[in-house]
């Protein structure tokens, strides 16, 4: 199941770009504008003349991502309450993230580890660069282990859905964890798929 391929530097596109002849042209969907700018012109450039209105208006769209966003940083203040009547402390019942950092925050941290597949300090750096936060690997990596632990349940209920099904349909691969050999395994019924990393191929993992 395993493998290698040479690695060669990617070549140009050969022929011409774009649909060929007979086939329907693909054009991307035309987004819809969050913002606009008109460009007005009262003079001309050349003789100094007034302009009156417009002859035509050319419209051009424009994608961009904004530019780094500071982080926003809220201030909660919860107050504390002493009950005349019984003497119990009362509390608001708030639904606030553990530790100083926010759920968004949290998700974005996820999706670069594990679908952009970054290390710790590959997400340190975009942090840095996109929001100015400083954070540190330590930080970063107890955050994920909170999440995967939050997650545990979840995947334990996914595991039991995988084992009730009628087929199952696995594989495994090899692949490197700082220098040593592990493997990938991939169980799935159609419906439910997970994923498990194991130090050997013995067959432990299928039972």
């Amino acid at each position: 199941s395993k493998q290698r391929f040479k690695k060669n530097p990617p070549s140009e596109p050969k022929g011409k770009l774009g649909a060929k002849i007979g086939h329907e042209k693909w054009e991307r969907e035309q987004p819809t504008p969050t913002e606009t700018i008109e460009h007005t012109e009262t003079h001309c450039s050349k003789c100094n003349h007034k302009l009156g209105k417009p002859i035509k208006i050319a419209r051009k769209l424009v994608e961009d991502i904004p530019e780094p966003q500071p982080v926003q940083v809220t201030e909660h203040l919860i107050n504390h309450y002493k009950c005349e009547h019984c003497g119990k402390i009362i509390v608001p019942k708030v639904k606030l993230p553990q530790g100083s950092f926010g759920y968004n925050l949290q998700t974005e941290i996820a999706l670069l580890n594990v679908d952009a597949r970054l290390p710790l300090r590959k997400i340190k750096s975009i942090l840095k660069r996109s929001y100015n936060l400083n954070i540190t690997d330590a930080h970063i990596y107890k955050m994920l282990r909170n999440m995967s632990n939050k997650l545990s349940p979840e995947y334990e209920k996914n595991i039991q859905l995988i084992r009730a099904s009628p087929f199952v349909h696995a594989d495994e691969t090899g692949m490197n964890v700082k220098g040593k050999n592990y493997y990938l395994w991939v169980f799935t019924n159609g419906t439910t798929t997970i994923f498990t990393i194991t130090k050997t191929r013995s067959k432990k993992t299928i039972n």
